[in-house]
């Protein structure tokens, strides 16, 4: 026994840096979120396929013995992990309860804190994972706070609406609309990336609310030559997985790290359309001037492979507006470039722009 505690040391001295703190003195809530942290990091190196928890035991230093007494094993403390997130946005949505702001700067709070709790590196990479991975009755409670978060937000909505702050719209399809691209944000979000989680959330949080105050847009504002952007993305084992788990298309070269070693690449490619999706209009910055737009038709070649830990750009760029009778068109050129500057990606998009909610004809 002594043996093994000596072996036990010595593997957390070789360990990475962690910048975690094991405190005799410290509390079991502080303790747990150590261990999330740790479990964030693991994950956001290696994925939740190759997830241990003597990798998490060796990353805080502690016996697995240890880790046992806090957690069953992964799957509970994926499942505590899922918990905690969740309880910081019911947190926050409880406070705004009882402010004295108006709906729609409650509502901005509200999602900045969702959006730093969903992005911290103690949770971020626990958002990557799939919730039906869980069992049923670890689901169930984590669905039913879901609900009860979602439920919260779109009651701002609807108080935002009555009180003349928001514009007259669905409560329920604008919460859904608003949570669901903040709730994406974790799968291309990275710590290393140039934007932080609290820059991301306080950008995010008042784009989410804008949408719910901005009238539409006339699409016909736009014009050739306007750029949108998107905010670049490193792509992780944990996108390929997601994108492997989703399509079906799990081919080793995507996932399996030894058989990409074997191949000219060197390392793991990113799926061809799942660099495509990354061009999306309505990630960019001029998703608030695309209402009416319909997707008809893309095309792109890919000019060189996009391996894990690539740093990627999309870049999207009106050619042309036109109008066929009484149809308009529009039609961008997209591009992904990475960190090197090398166009890895180039390709179009034709949208087709239809009536506005203003009643004018596109």
């Amino acid at each position: 026994m002594i043996g093994q505690e000596r072996r036990a040391r010595r593997g957390a001295r070789r360990a990475p840096p962690t910048k975690l703190a094991w405190r005799r003195r410290a509390s079991h809530e502080d303790r747990s979120r150590e261990i999330f942290r740790s479990l964030g990091l693991v994950l956001r190196e290696r994925g939740v396929a190759s997830l241990t928890m003597q990798e998490i035991a060796r990353r805080l230093g502690i016996t697995k013995g240890n880790l046992y007494y806090y957690f069953r094993d992964k799957q509970d403390l994926l499942y505590k992990c899922h918990l905690a997130c969740m309880k910081l946005s019911l947190r926050a949505l409880k406070e705004s309860q009882s402010s004295p702001k108006g709906p729609a700067e409650r509502l901005r709070e509200v999602l900045r804190r969702h959006i730093r709790a969903i992005t911290d590196e103690v949770y971020g990479a626990v958002m990557l994972t799939d919730l039906e991975s869980l069992a049923p009755a670890q689901r169930r409670p984590y669905i039913a706070m879901r609900d009860r978060f979602e439920r919260g937000i779109r009651a701002l909505i609807r108080e935002g609406v009555e009180r003349g702050e928001f514009r007259e719209v669905d409560a329920r399809l604008a919460g859904f609309a608003v949570l669901g691209a903040i709730n994406w944000i974790p799968k291309w979000y990275s710590p290393n990336g140039p934007l932080s989680a609290a820059a991301i959330a306080a950008r995010s949080s008042r784009e989410g609310r804008a949408r719910t105050e901005e009238t539409r847009t006339m699409t016909g504002e736009l014009g050739a030559g306007e750029i949108f952007t998107t905010p670049s993305k490193t792509l992780t084992d944990a996108h390929f997985l997601f994108f492997s788990g989703l399509t079906g298309d799990n081919h080793p070269i995507h996932y399996d790290v030894e058989f990409a070693r074997a191949t000219r690449f060197g390392k793991p490619v990113a799926h061809g359309l799942l660099l495509a999706s990354l061009t999306a209009l309505g990630a960019s910055s001029g998703s608030h001037r695309i209402d009416g737009f319909v997707f008809v038709e893309q095309g792109c070649r890919f000019l060189a492979p996009a391996l894990v830990g690539d740093t990627l750009t999309p870049r999207l760029t009106v050619e042309k507006v036109w109008d066929d009778e009484h149809r308009r068109f529009v039609r961008l050129a997209t591009t992904l470039t990475n960190q090197r500057g090398e166009t890895v990606l180039e390709g179009f998009q034709v949208y087709r722009v239809l009536a506005t909610a203003s009643g004018r004809n596109r």
